[in-house]
């Protein structure tokens, strides 16, 4: 049985706390996402090169010193941006997707 969002409330993320010390956790839900974005429910996920630096010798690309420019997140991080998952909500603006789109 697949969960829709709205009946979940947390979801499973590998978070960076600070050289060699990440840990996966149940983490809660993003929010709906802002205008021109999408949200996708990742269903399969891996770590790359930045990942393992950050593990190691962190911190390098994550902000520790100011929020980060986007997210306003400073500190604790989740990792994993090789993944692959379906679209299950849209922005506003958003066009040329469609929710349920790998």
């Amino acid at each position: 049985m697949t969960l829709s969002l709205n009946s979940q409330r947390s979801m499973r993320a590998a978070v960076w706390h600070g050289r060699n010390d990440i840990r996966v956790e149940d983490v809660p839900l993003p929010v709906s996402p802002p205008a021109g974005w999408v949200q996708i429910r990742v269903q399969w996920c891996g770590i790359c090169g930045s990942d393992l630096h950050e593990y190691v010798a962190g911190p390098v690309f994550i902000p520790v010193d100011a929020p980060h420019p986007l997210t306003g997140i400073k500190g604790q991080c989740i990792l994993g941006h090789e993944f692959c998952g379906e679209i299950v909500e849209l922005g506003a603006g958003v066009q040329g997707f469609s929710v349920g789109e790998p």
